[in-house]
């Protein structure tokens, strides 16, 4: 009795371990078993993350750090990157790092012809880590932008990308 009842049990799993593989294996196989609907959302990649949009210069906030740098030149944030000198390291938020939040914060800056940040303003991302980003960044140091030769000021757009690596 014991024994049938072990064959038994053998049996019942082979079988439904069969039928899950065939389950999971007849569409791989044979596509066409699948309706298009299903067939279509199995095959289709996820959307990317959204790309975080940089302001248009016409902005409230651009206009006004035009207004108070009034002889800063307007540059792209490319730009910028290129004559970052010094970058001090930005502390992950333990709040945003234990709950896996990344993002990028989206800031502007004025560098004066020094190349120090004078002025940051918070433009968009997300506010858990809007704080360790301003604070890193406002004590980044630039190479000095020259237009003809002359060291000047510049308004640009930073995007500081908090990633866990995931």
């Amino acid at each position: 009795m014991k024994k049938i009842i072990i064959l038994l049990a053998l049996v019942f799993a082979f079988v439904a371990f069969s039928v899950a593989a065939l389950v999971i294996l007849i569409p791989l196989i044979y596509p066409k078993a699948l309706p298009k609907a299903a067939l279509a959302q199995l095959l289709v990649a996820p959307p990317p993350p959204p790309t975080p949009e940089s302001p248009s210069p016409d902005s409230p906030i651009v206009i006004a750090m035009c207004k108070a740098h009034p002889d800063y030149l307007v540059i792209s944030s490319v730009d910028a990157v290129g004559n970052i000198e010094h970058k001090t390291d930005v502390i992950y938020p333990d709040y945003a790092m234990s709950h896996r939040i990344q993002g990028t914060v989206v800031m502007f800056a004025a560098i004066d012809e020094n190349g120090s940040v004078v002025d940051l303003i918070y433009s968009s991302g997300n506010d858990l880590l809007k704080g360790a980003a301003l604070d890193g960044v406002r004590h980044y140091k630039y190479k000095p932008f020259l237009i003809n030769g002359k060291p000047t000021g510049v308004i640009t757009t930073i995007h500081f990308v908090f990633n866990l690596g995931l």
